[in-house]
């Protein structure tokens, strides 16, 4: 049985779960057209395939070795990404390893789509239906894009209706681009070289795959030659390839920048400077965490629980694994069907948000408890150190001053000395920047619960949307987590659309505007409450001075006017003297202590940040509205990227000014 550190039961295993390598593999190619695929290069074409798919294989196999510390120890997954259709989709398809899954994209319905293999592209009467059906069951997930109301949905009975029916088709598969691109890391272009003759076809998803960054393989579908990487594309469609078989080693190098451990990125703040660790090493700290127990540093969540009127709790800081599950299991059960997501989701997602997120828990209490424990420390030791210049004149015997001395100092070391081991511990443990790293990794892979519904998963995972170069590792987890978890099996029409966004409204969007609601108002209290002690601290100081020198000089004018030297009044103020110097000296230490709390808190700028993003949150309200009225596939996907966007931007604000905050000494 796993433990958490306390010795408790750990419930998702010893460590953070290790990604299973997976790779994503898109194939797009021509239909069989004399002119641009002719049935005399199907047989190379598929030599080309077939060689290509087993060295990805290899390829893959050798990056698993050297990459052993950072995957599960599962045989590395491929999932071959296609649209089905006629000719180079369905060679790709038959030559594809046994092992390796197929997801289909469909750009129209099921029984729309039929309708293009009732013939064959070669211009036969052919009926290739067979063709399609034999994939279609072979594929392990089938995602199909709604009916564009423009799409005719029988088969043209003239010439003018096939050409009509043709061009309005085209647009879908155009439409089918935007979902198509995001699914895989890889493409494999079966092309013949030429520009693009239509929206849809090869040449503009080569284009498009480019533009993304993602590593074209191409496979001439006119002449036997070894396959290339595709460079760029030139303005008048003309590619860009070297003329070299990437087989020998630049498609190895391509694979091993999509999964292998990321590169040490330019550090680009003072954290990740004083820190000194590589982004592997960060990512391999993460991997062998231990699932955190019960803690002392609770000082930060009783006084945020007393900030929000709520009583103090055991010391386990994160919410009971039980709750989140049902909390999962709710949003899964809300969320329109999808074939297996949902459990993929439950097995693979819910275990690593739920690490990050107990990690995160754990790490922010033990950062923000040691910073409020040094300074108020710091203002104790003072006023111990002040304790010790007084009773210097009291009739008390030497040896008893001697030991009270020895005590004071005694007890000033000890807070000055855990000050010390405090932020040493702290800053040597990395508190700080672990809790910020990873509660950035667990509220982007919570996003991903409801972007999966879509296979979309907007801008998340782009590195430069975080300042920390430390962003890296936990984008490559993200990454590898997103190519294991694959498409829904699902009709994305409008019915599906609005029980989604039913789902996405209820469970996360107006959880999250209650979250700021409450994070707005408690944040605000404890800057508050902070502000006013500290504030009070130095009134009270002013009030005392002011009194006690008003005092003197009332004393000093009598005894002018009545030329004595000693009176009543000056026995009182030098039994006061050493009781209010002592107070003047530690009110302001406490000011100043409180004022260090409050300043690297931020309470209330993280107070602002929160009202803004609530304020964006309930304007998003009004676009889930839009959204479920017009029930179109960009409009919905638009407002799930958006929702993601506003929460991610919040995250990342967050992150690049806390990631500054470093846990100091005192000063």
């Amino acid at each position: 049985m796993s433990l958490a550190k306390d010795g408790s039961p750990s419930p998702f295993g010893s460590h953070p779960p290790k990604p299973v390598l997976t790779l994503r593999i898109g194939v797009s190619g021509h239909r069989p057209k004399p002119e641009k695929f002719p049935e005399t290069s199907f047989e190379f074409v598929k030599r080309r395939l077939g060689t290509v798919f087993a060295a990805i294989d290899k390829c893959l196999e050798t990056l698993k070795e050297e990459n052993k510390k950072y995957y599960a120890t599962d045989t590395h997954k491929v999932r071959l990404v296609s649209g089905l259709a006629e000719g180079a989709d369905q060679l790709a398809i038959e030559m594809r390893p046994a092992d390796w899954n197929l997801d289909a994209i469909l750009p129209l319905p099921l029984e729309n789509y039929r309708l293009d293999f009732h013939e064959s592209a070669t211009g036969a009467e052919i009926n290739v239906l067979d063709q399609f059906e034999d994939s279609l069951r072979a594929a392990a997930t089938v995602l199909q894009l709604p009916d564009d109301p423009r799409i005719l949905t029988h088969q043209p009975a003239s010439e003018h209706d096939r050409d009509q029916f043709l061009k309005i088709r085209s647009y879908a598969y155009a439409r089918d681009l935007d979902v198509f691109i995001r699914q895989f890391d890889i493409l494999i272009g079966v092309w013949d070289g030429k520009p693009e003759d239509g929206p849809g076809g090869t040449a503009e998803v080569i284009r498009r795959a480019l533009d993304s960054s993602i590593p074209v393989v191409w496979i001439s579908s006119l002449a036997d030659t070894f396959p290339r990487l595709v460079e760029e594309i030139e303005e008048d469609g003309q590619p860009i390839a070297p003329p070299a078989d990437c087989l020998r080693g630049s498609l190895q190098e391509a694979i091993s920048n999509i999964v292998s451990a990321p590169f040490e990125q330019p550090r680009s703040n003072a954290a990740s400077e004083a820190s000194g660790l590589t982004v592997e090493q960060r990512l391999a700290i993460f991997l062998n965490e231990t699932w955190p127990g019960r803690t002392s540093w609770t000082t930060y969540d009783r006084f945020k629980r007393w900030a929000e009127g709520r009583p103090r709790r055991a010391p386990t800081l994160a919410d009971p694994i039980e709750y989140e599950k049902a909390s999962w299991a709710k949003f899964i059960g809300d969320a329109p069907p999808a074939g297996k997501l949902g459990d993929r989701l439950l097995e693979i997602l819910m275990p690593r948000y739920a690490w990050a997120d107990a990690l995160a828990v754990d790490l922010s209490h033990r950062f923000r408890s040691a910073y409020i424990k040094a300074y108020l420390m710091a203002a104790l030791a003072v006023f111990i150190a002040l304790i010790g210049f007084f009773g210097h004149d009291l009739p008390i015997p030497i040896t008893q001053i001697l030991v009270t001395k020895s005590v004071l100092i005694t007890l000033e070391f000890y807070f000055i000395y855990r000050i010390l081991m405090i932020v040493r511990m702290g800053r040597k443990a990395r508190w700080q920047e672990r809790w910020v790293e990873y509660r950035a990794l667990a509220e982007i892979l919570r996003d991903l619960r409801f972007l999966a519904y879509f296979g979309e998963y907007g801008y998340a995972q782009r590195p430069d949307d975080f300042a920390p170069s430390s962003a890296a590792w936990f984008l490559w987890y993200l990454r590898a987590t997103i190519r294991e978890i694959g498409l829904p099996n699902a009709v994305l029409d409008g019915a599906y659309q609005r029980a989604h966004l039913v789902a996405v409204e209820n469970d996360v969007l107006h959880e999250q505007i209650k979250y700021h609601e409450i994070n707005v108002k408690t944040l605000y209290r404890m800057h508050r409450f902070l502000y006013v002690i500290g504030e009070n601290c130095f009134l009270l100081t002013l009030v005392l001075l002011s009194i006690f020198l008003l005092a003197h000089l009332c004393f000093i004018a009598v005894t002018q006017v009545t030329a004595a030297s000693e009176t009543g009044v000056a026995h009182v103020l030098y039994v006061l003297g050493d009781p209010v110097t002592l107070l003047v000296a530690c009110l302001p230490a406490v000011g100043a202590a409180v004022a260090g709390i409050r300043e690297t808190g931020d309470f209330e700028g993280f107070a602002q940040r929160s009202s803004k993003t609530l304020a964006e949150l309930q304007d998003l309200t009004r676009e889930f509205e839009t959204a479920k009225r017009r029930l179109r596939l960009d409009t919905t996907g638009a407002v799930l990227v958006a929702t993601a966007r506003v929460l991610t931007a919040d995250l990342t604000a967050w992150q690049a000014i806390y990631g500054r905050k470093r846990l100091n000494l005192p000063t």
